[in-house]
């Protein structure tokens, strides 16, 4: 079984940290945090959701999917320009964006931006790419 978490942006830099030095695949997702009714504030996620879960389900029991939901203020707002997942080591440009991590030297191998992540051959390209 996957392991995968869904933690929020104060949730996130420890468990990063926890899965620091493993030699396993660590894919990050940054996507949008969703309402009391369950829909993601950014369409861009929405429609990239069902074709992350697909692709998910191709990937090893040694994978591990740490999601990290962004709230619209936190993205969108006055800060937003300069929120840290912008800037290195994720230098995320939009959400979501699908990475994959090397825990070993911290930083990312491959990246998927929105449209991106609505591809799911060059999801499943990746997952399989390493096993």
């Amino acid at each position: 079984m996957v392991y995968r978490f869904v933690v929020t942006e104060a949730q996130f830099t420890p468990k990063l940290a926890s899965l620091r030095g493993s030699s396993n695949p660590v894919y990050l997702l940054f996507t949008a945090t969703r309402s009391a009714g369950g829909e993601r504030w950014c369409p861009d996620c929405r429609n990239a959701d069902p074709v992350l879960e697909e692709a998910f389900q191709a990937l090893p029991a040694s994978a591990t999917v740490l999601e990290v939901e962004i709230p619209r203020e936190s993205w969108k707002g006055p800060n937003g320009p300069k929120h840290p997942y912008r800037s290195p080591p994720f230098s995320v440009r939009g959400i979501p964006t699908l990475c994959l991590w090397n825990a070993v030297t911290e930083k990312v191998e491959r990246r998927f931006t929105e449209g991106e992540c609505e591809q799911i051959e060059n999801l499943l390209e990746l997952f399989n790419s390493h096993f």
